[in-house]
This record gives C-alpha cells, structure tokens and sequence, in this order.
C-alpha cells in the first residue's frame, strides 16, 4: 500500500513546520536519499530526504503551509502499488483522487500581486540587515538575518512582498547579484555574504 510522509519534528522544541518549497514534483520518481522538501523550523530551514523509494502521488500540503508534526504531508506509491490500491488509499483518507490544482497565485494584504515595487523595498531591507550583521559577525547566517529583520522591522512578513519563504527572499537577492549563499546541509541553512564588486583598476 502506499505511504505517508508526515511533517517530521526536526528539532526538539519544534512542534509545527512550514513547507518552503518541494523539490520533488507529484509524478515524480524518488530515491530513498533523495532532498524532498525544505522545510522551515523553529530554528532553521531544513532539507528533509526521502525515506523510501517511489513516486511522489500526491502533495497534500503546498509551499507557504504550515502543519504540526506528524501530519500528513505527501503521499508515495511504491513500486508494488497499483491504480486501485492508490485511489483506494486516498479514498481512505479523504485525499481527493484527482491531482490537486495548482496553488493560486500569492496575494498581498489588499489582494494585490506584488509588485516589482514591493519586492526591491525587501530586498533594501534584506541587505541592510545583512551588512550591518556583517560587521558585527564573522559568520552570518540566514537564520540570524531572519531573526534581525523581524526586530528591527516588527511585522516583517516576506509573503506580503511575493515570497513564499524566507529562503525564496534569500536566493532571489543571489539570483539578482546581490547576495553569495553556501549551504551547509549540517545545519540546515545558508551562509549569507555580501555579494562584492571587484574592484575597479
């Protein structure tokens, strides 16, 4: 029969988590080992492996949801599983048989796409925590840049400026040359620098 993948508890004290995005598409085949989903924790963004082989059937909850531990996350089908034992297995478990639609796109609080506007006053925000950490820290980290920015600007939410996760904020900054990232799959979160322009001769 197909398998569950519940929301694993990643640290001690963490009691709910938040997809930040699913590297594995519904349809897709998966190797125990594979990176599944990141996660977002209590403490740190998180890549959780799968546990076993198969096809990832169903995602039951989408990028930018957030569940306790221990609910179910995605469904796999082993290699064993037919047609009728998946439909059966969602059937059971209130699963809608039909692929789950495409999540809408993200809205702002006044149901407005954000706009390029919004998302550059986020990342002006972004890279001045970063370079004020910078002086103080040896090493900065994206969780202690996460940390920061929500005391520094109380209500801080990267969803109101078109990010699905803080991570997405993170890796948009290094697409658009602002930032260097390096993951550090040990903790489970990105080292944050300064992108520098070369000097000038």
């Amino acid at each position: 029969m197909p398998r569950e993948i519940k929301m694993p508890k990643l640290s001690d004290t963490m009691e709910e988590g938040t997809i930040n995005v699913w590297r594995k598409s519904e349809g897709e085949r998966i190797e125990k080992g594979d990176v599944l989903v990141e996660i977002e924790t209590d403490k740190a963004d998180m890549e959780f492996e799968a546990y076993m082989s198969g096809t990832l059937a169903r995602i039951l909850v989408r990028a930018g949801e957030t569940v306790a531990v221990g609910v179910p996350i995605a469904v796999v089908r082993l290699e064993r599983d037919s047609d009728e034992d998946l439909a059966k297995f969602l059937a059971e478990r209130g699963a809608v048989a039909e692929a789950a639609p495409a999540p809408a796109p993200r809205r702002t609080r006044r149901g407005e796409t954000p706009d390029a506007e919004r998302k550059a006053e986020a990342t002006r925000q972004l890279l001045e925590i970063v370079h004020s950490l910078e002086r103080d820290y040896d090493d900065v980290w994206g969780s202690m840049v996460k940390q920061t920015i929500r005391r520094v600007h109380p209500g801080f939410n990267e969803e109101y400026y078109g990010y699905p996760s803080f991570s997405a904020l993170l890796e948009a900054a290094r697409e658009d040359g602002h930032l260097e990232l390096e993951y550090d799959p040990d903790r489970g979160n990105y080292k944050v620098r300064l992108r520098r322009k070369p000097a000038s001769r």
